[in-house]
């Protein structure tokens, strides 16, 4: 039904538009119809936009039969011809759309524009972010109170942390919306991502980063170029903004170190903050970076900052060529934008000087074609060059040829292999302009025998602005496109192109009637570039605060006003603004070219541009800036700074084509608009309006919803309460109450430092006029306060100021995030006095560890301080024990009665080496034939054995649920980031609910915890669809191709997923089966993708079609897979390997061949082991795993098989399956993550049945004494029994007793049972960690691992740059491994800087990087390794703190599917 109203509603509108009447309501329509006085001023611009009816192929007879030999083209037909014709209506009825395809057409206008609060996070910390959504042509503010915005976090590996959907039922209300996520106290330090879209609109993705980092001194760096060269020296600024009135001390300085060993001490600072400096880079430095640090020296306050600069390596950099007009003509003179970068990853910008151009033909030798060209900026420059037929040009640099062969150029733009007829190029004399200016362009035609018939267009997205005829002869053709035919008031990029008509395809339908294609465009791209046309009016806004510094926790009162900034009057309309007051701080955590984006530079470039693969719209503020701070001064440099960002757009000339996957994220909505195009073309008005009907028709394809374009009412103004207001003391008090030794009488204590003290949406300033107020927090330090501001037709105005919040009393120290055990490090306290007296301060520090980990004294804990000056200091910790969780540092300072400060830090003391376990598990109860009452684990501590770092844990599973949130907690913790592994953390969610739903009898407990396990499975299912790829199937990161065997994984567990999660969608299912289906090669095996493969370990092609068909035959769908089944019983024969028989038998089984089954359940019985009960002889898994993992994951697939005999024959193979398994367990977990899903698998079958039947005592002794004793019965409800805080006590009180070279027994011992034998039947698991300070590499590891430097930590002094040279091989010179990490732990001393990973991940250096437990380990990842393959970084870290005794600990490398197998240690 709703079809037939559609196809109503669109005769109407043809009715309409032939009549000439414009009465369609609705935004989109309106855009159509109000767009429509362009063309009628220009009617061939009109005409152009209906020739793509002309060219739709389909024509009615008399007799109502399509007959597409009949179609003709008519030249002559008017804009009303041809809007009557019956080839309009029939045109979209003839495409068809997959039913999954589903775009919102009307959002194709829409661009959405997300910002977050600043560009740094520190765990624990709020995220807010703002989205909007503008008018993409006149970048007017649209109401959202009709869109349903959705938001992820995603991790650097686009798995989806957090998510919250929008529906519609909870819409946008207002101007926008602010978005809020609280980042987990435990988020590991790395890149992240959040991205915000409607349902229908494509996405926009902003890059945020989380890291631990200190309040240092605010200090930024400006340098004479972006890069330099070996040889070259570097100078720069530093300049440093005071957090207080005071003006910079006298006698400031700074010093600057190079990681080249360059040192200069005592550089001045100036009053204004202000230093300059020159380092030196050597002609032998190889590195594409060098770090350097500063320390400054403010009086007695020291900190440390550090930079990296951008080294030009002349063999790396790499350049790419793109002529304005586009394609490359011989024959004419064309001006061609370059852009350098340091290497082909294309992460870092690098700047050539004076550098020829050199032309090569076949008959004359090497030529200079043009001088001396130089960057200008950010790596990008320009030159014109005359070209010739069959002659290749190339920019040397340094020696270096860098070729531009017009040929292959040409090629790489015309993908589609269509040769227009006219070779013409244009060049436009002014590609950015003025509101008010003329556009001037030139067109050369290279034929001068023939005169080309073109179609030149400007346009704006996808509204076409002007277009008129042109004819070129030989000579060279100017024109001028007067401003007044451009309506454009408010600016923007905009496309000038030249078409020329297609000559027709034929085709054949199946009775071989000629036909054309009704889906083709019409014209054929010529030649085509950007420019960017700026406002003509822009806002200023003012900013009046009623102080201009304030003290913690006062109020803030501010006055905003808009005015015209041509008249400086105060505007006389209602315009939104939005404000942001922010520490500098997280801002100056980053690297200036990677400040976020301002609105304007959001709204106007950022999507027009190619931005990075991490989503950063580099410089973004250097381009539009200058139009709303007045400073004209920079006009000139910044328009050029735009032209030549759009001219080295390379991606322009095929943005509408969904075939080509562009190399940068670009908004996909240039992709929408010509998804059934076989050639590009602009984005017209009327195929705007075909694409507002289309999808309607499409089959399955669910309404489009309608938004508002005018904005009626305007939201209430914001009000901000002191309850509510962002920053207010106590909005994120923390608890001090935690033991720490602390004085009662603390009159002042700063607990609040939330960075963020207002963050707001656009509210209403009415007559350009808002007021408003907000109560600071109690963080020290300078605030930034943006203000934006549009009015309701787009014109824009932003502002930026700084205020600063002081006390002028206060104390200052930056604790470090840990400490290492034994460490003894030096800290400086900061005593700041701004009174007009001196104070004698009295000086205390408490902390609220337990056992007193961290000792501590003060170099003075009673000193005076000057008047108006500052007083160093220092605290010497001495880490004394280990305590891993994080514990208070209170400092307090006294002066007096009623002058004092005091703040809380946290930090942690953790061991030296690393963590060793030794463990116990099995049954207590009746295990076989014996009812078995006592279990012990015997460990020895051995000489290397780290003291007082033991840790004993002893438990009792009461309920299998106990055994699955144990194992899940621990596949939590560890590293993660592809799909495997997070699934590992979903998988057993599905089980617990699958068990807790099948109790008959659910208590409130249990009902809790199913609905906080399907909350926690909804977000996790949603993290897993998005590593779906866009060819189909699942990959570990999500990239296409799909991988086959992983993709089975996933079936098997979406398919038990939805059992519990009525969410799981079944066309993913189903589609995920057809799509492994498809992958059958009718041999009875699989086609395996070879990159997917390779990638990954490679798993034998037996295994691979075995565990997929394993897969298939356990989902319960009726499929023919007999010949499948027949290849692998004739492979598992052949072959005698166990895990291969183990799956050939679960998949016999499955599909009731019990007989057939049978026979191998006999032959892995034969190979079990009849003590241990592990199955032997076997090669390897799907997960290429070996060695415990390998054991436990073919023990358990076997068991599983065992486990489906109906006879129960095998029932003695089963009990030795899973006392095998069970005895395996080390925290939790079964070897690797595959291991630990099957092992549960097992575990949940086989103990069903059991639970805790009786009563009786559970007492647990450690070397003979009695520890505690636990009475139980079968009315507990508890999923475990657990002695670890009777263990830890016993530990802290007897750490005398466990040192090195000692042995130990813990035992638990059941007692006075009173119950039936037959049922009881626990699982237990005893464990002993404890740290090694040798920990012992794997003898067969395939890994080659070493972490060096030349730093000897105790003697280096604050500022020292020191290099960890960092080196991975693959020894295997004939098989690739998979996902393999290195974990590098930092001395606690040391710093290390987070850009310099980023920049390791840009430049695919690493795949990814996280950093752990308070900074003290950075994990690097590498998707894979190639047979032989080496992989070698380095790393910089900066000493941040002086020390007697800073310790260093081994680093560690291993396969992510093989840890016990592949471990290797540094020493």
């Amino acid at each position: 039904m709703k079809y037939k109203i559609l196809c109503l509603l669109l005769l109407i509108l043809v009715a309409y538009c032939q009549n000439g009447e414009q009465k369609i309501e609705g935004r989109h329509f309106n855009n159509f119809l109000g767009h429509n006085n362009r063309a009628i001023k220009h009617p061939e611009a009109f005409a152009f936009n209906l020739g793509l009816a002309q060219k739709a192929s389909s024509s009615s007879s008399n007799d109502g039969k399509d007959d597409p030999s009949t179609h003709k083209k008519d030249d002559n037909s008017s804009p009303e011809k041809l809007l009557s014709s019956p080839v309009f209506s029939e045109y979209y009825h003839n495409i068809s759309y997959p039913s999954w395809q589903w775009v919102d057409w009307t959002r194709e206008g829409l661009l959405i524009s997300l910002t977050t609060d600043k560009p740094v996070y520190q765990p624990g910390d709020t995220l807010e972010a703002r989205v909007y959504f503008f008018n993409y042509t006149d970048k007017s503010p649209i109401a959202c109170d009709h869109f349903a915005l959705n938001y992820d976090i995603l991790d650097s590996n686009d798995n989806v942390v957090h998510s919250k959907k929008g529906n519609f039922g909870n819409t946008c209300d207002g101007i926008g919306e602010i978005f809020k996520y609280e980042i987990p106290a435990e988020m590991k330090g790395g890149v992240y991502y959040i991205k915000a879209n409607d349902y229908s609109s494509p996405a926009s993705i902003v890059k945020f980063r989380v890291r631990e980092y200190h309040q240092k001194s605010l200090v930024s760096f400006d340098y004479s170029q972006e890069s330099y060269s070996p040889g070259e020296d570097a100078e720069g600024k530093l300049t440093v903004r005071s957090t207080n009135v005071q003006k910079i001390p006298k006698g400031a300085t700074f010093s600057v170190k190079t990681a080249a060993g360059e040192t200069k001490n005592d550089i001045a600072i100036d009053e204004n903050g202000s230093g300059y400096f020159s380092i030196h880079i050597p002609e032998d430095w190889s590195e594409p970076t060098m770090f350097i640090s500063f320390t400054l020296h403010l009086g007695e306050k020291e900190s440390t900052k550090t930079d990296i600069l951008t080294i030009i390596q002349k063999d790396t950099v790499y350049i790419e060529f793109i002529a304005q007009s586009g394609p490359l003509v011989p024959g004419t003179c064309q001006k061609i934008y370059f852009e350098a970068f340091a290497d082909d990853s294309r992460a870092e910008h690098v700047n050539i000087m004076n550098s020829n151009i050199y032309k090569n033909s076949k008959t004359e030798t090497e030529e200079v074609a043009v001088p001396l060209i130089s960057s200008k900026y950010h790596g990008r420059g320009d030159f014109e060059l005359c070209t010739e037929k069959d002659a290749t040009y190339a920019l040397r640099y340094k020696g270096v040829d860098h070729v531009l062969n017009p040929k292959e150029y040409n090629e790489a733009f015309n993908y589609k292999k269509i040769e227009p007829k006219s070779q013409v190029a244009m060049t436009l004399m002014n590609p950015v302009m003025e509101n008010n200016e003329d556009l001037s362009l030139t067109i050369q035609n290279a034929d001068s025998d023939k005169t080309a018939n073109l179609m030149l267009s400007v346009y704006n997205k996808k509204i076409l602005l002007y277009s008129q005829k042109v004819s070129v002869g030989a000579s060279e053709l100017k024109v001028t496109i007067p401003s007044s035919e451009i309506d454009l008031p408010n600016g923007g990029v905009v496309s000038i192109s030249l078409y020329e008509l297609k000559e027709k395809e034929e085709k054949k339908d199946e009775q071989q009637r000629i036909y054309y294609h009704p889906q083709e465009f019409p014209y054929i791209t010529v030649s085509d570039t950007l420019a960017f046309i700026l406002p003509c009016k822009t806002l200023e806004i003012r900013v009046q605060t009623d102080k201009e510094s304030y003290s913690t926790g006062e109020e803030v009162n501010y006055e905003i006003t808009v005015h015209d900034p041509t008249t400086g009057a105060q505007v006389d309309e209602d315009v939104y603004v939005d404000l942001s007051v922010t520490d500098l701080t997280p801002f100056l955590e980053i690297e200036n070219k990677r400040q976020p984006a301002s609105l304007v530079a959001s709204v106007y470039l950022q999507k027009e541009v190619n931005i990075t693969k991490e989503y950063e719209f580099l410089n973004a503020n250097e381009y539009l800036n200058y139009l709303y701070t007045g400073d004209s001064s920079d006009s000139d440099e910044a328009k050029e700074k735009i032209e030549l960002l759009l001219g080295t757009q390379k991606w322009r000339l095929y943005k509408l084509d969904p075939s080509i996957k562009n190399e940068a994220t670009l908004d996909q909505s240039y992709d929408l608009n010509n998804l059934y195009l076989n050639n590009r073309g602009p984005e017209i008005v009327l195929m705007d309006m075909q694409m507002e009907m289309m999808p309607m028709m499409a089959r399955n394809a669910p309404m489009p919803v309608m938004y508002k374009a005018n904005i009626e009412e305007a939201p209430p103004a914001l009000e901000i309460t002191e309850e509510e207001a962002p920053g207010s003391a106590g909005s994120d008090d923390e608890d001090t109450s935690d033991g720490e030794d602390t004085n009662d009488d603390i009159t002042a204590e700063r607990v609040n430092f939330k960075q963020t003290q207002l963050y707001s949406q656009f509210v209403l300033a009415e007559k350009g006029q808002y007021k408003g107020s907000f109560k600071l927090g109690d963080l020290i330090t300078k605030f930034r306060f943006d203000v934006n501001t549009v009015s309701k037709k787009g014109v824009y105005g932003m502002h930026q100021s700084y205020f600063n919040v002081f006390n002028d009393f206060y104390v200052e120290s930056n604790i470090p995030f840990f400490f290492t055990n034994l460490d003894k490090i030096e800290v400086p306290l900061i005593v700041h006095n701004g009174k007009d007296t001196d104070l004698q301060v009295d000086l205390s520090v408490a902390t609220s560890n337990r056992i007193n980990a961290l000792e501590y004294s003060l170099s003075e804990d009673n000193t005076i301080v000057p008047k108006n000056s500052v007083k160093k200091v220092i605290i010497t910790f001495k880490a004394r024990a280990i305590a891993e969780d994080e514990f208070k540092v209170r400092i307090t300072a006294k002066a007096g009665s009623d002058i004092s400060d005091s703040f809380i830090s946290t930090t942690r003391v953790i061991g030296r080496g690393f963590p060793v376990t030794k463990s116990q598990s099995g049954f207590v109860g009746k295990v076989g034939d014996e009812f078995k009452k006592d279990s012990e684990l015997e460990f020895n501590l051995p000489s290397t054995f780290e003291a007082g770092s033991l840790e004993l844990q002893a438990k009792l599973y009461t309920s299998q649920i106990g055994n699955i949130l144990d194992a899940l907690e621990k596949l939590i913790r560890d590293p993660h980031g592809c799909f495997e592994q997070t699934s590992s953390t979903t998988y057993p969610l599905v089980m617990a609910l699958l068990l807790m739903e099948a109790m008959p009898e659910k208590n409130d407990r249990v009902t809790k915890m199913i609905i906080d396990s399907k909350q926690k499975l909804s977000d996790g299912y949603q993290k897993l669809t998005t590593f779906e790829t866009d060819t189909g199937g699942y990959e570990w990161f999500g990239e296409s191709p799909g991988h086959e065997a992983l993709t089975a994984y996933g079936l098997m567990q979406f398919n038990e997923m939805k059992q519990v999660l009525g969410e799981v969608d079944q066309g993913m299912i189903d589609r995920t089966t057809d799509w492994i289906l498809s992958k059958r090669d009718g041999k009875g095996g699989f086609n395996m993708n070879s990159h997917g493969l390779d990638s990954f370990g490679s798993p034998p092609p037996d295994l691979s079609d075995a565990y997929i068909l394993w897969v298939l035959t356990s989902i319960g769908k009726d499929i023919d897979l007999e010949k499948e089944i027949k290849k692998n019983i004739e492979k598992a024969k052949a072959q005698g390997d166990s895990y291969l028989n183990a799956l050939v038998a679960n998949i016999l089984y499955n599909v009731n061949r019990i007989e057939e089954a049978n026979q191998f359940s006999k032959m892995l019985k034969e190979s079990q082991d009849k003590e241990t009960g592990e199955v032997q002889r076997k090669e390897t898994s799907i997960t290429r795993s070996s060695g415990k993992s390998l054991n436990i994951e073919t023990t358990a697939l076997a068991t599983l098989a065992w486990m489906k005999d109906p006879s129960g024959q095998f029932s003695d193979s089963t009990e030795l399956g899973v006392k095998y398994i069970v005895g395996n367990v080390q925290d939790g977990k079964y070897g690797s993550t595959q291991g630990t899903i099957l092992s549960l698998k097992v575990l949940i079958e086989f103990l069903k049945n059991s639970k805790l039947e009786g009563s009786g005592t559970f007492e647990i002794f450690v070397d003979g004494n009695s520890v505690q004793s636990i009475d139980f019965s079968k009315e507990d409800d508890t999923q475990t029994i657990e002695f670890n805080e009777s263990l830890l006590t016993h530990l802290q009180t007897n750490l005398a007793a466990f040192k090195k070279q000692s042995d130990h027994k813990i035992k638990i011992v059941l007692k006075n049972f009173n119950g039936n034998e037959e049922k009881f039947r626990l699982s237990y698991s005893i464990q002993a960690t404890y740290k090694d300070l040798t920990p012992k590499s794997n003898p067969d590891s395939d890994l080659k691992f070493s972490v060096e430097t030349s730093t000897v930590l105790d003697t280096a002094k604050v500022g020292d740059i020191s290099t960890y040279n960092v080196r991975l091989q693959n020894k295997d010179q004939d098989n690739g491994k998979g996902m393999t990490l290195a974990i590098v732990r930092i001395p606690s001393c040391q710093e290390i800087d987070y850009n310099s990973l980023e920049r390791l991940q840009n430049e695919n250096k690493i795949s990814y990087f996280e950093v752990f437990n308070g900074n003290s380990e950075v994990v690097l990842y590498w998707r894979s390794l190639q047979p032989g393959d080496v992989k070698e970084v380095s790393l910089s870290m900066t000493q941040s703190y002086n020390s007697d005794l800073c310790i260093t600990r081994p680093s560690k490398a291993y396969l992510y599917y093989d840890e016990d197998g592949s471990q290797v240690w540094t020493e």
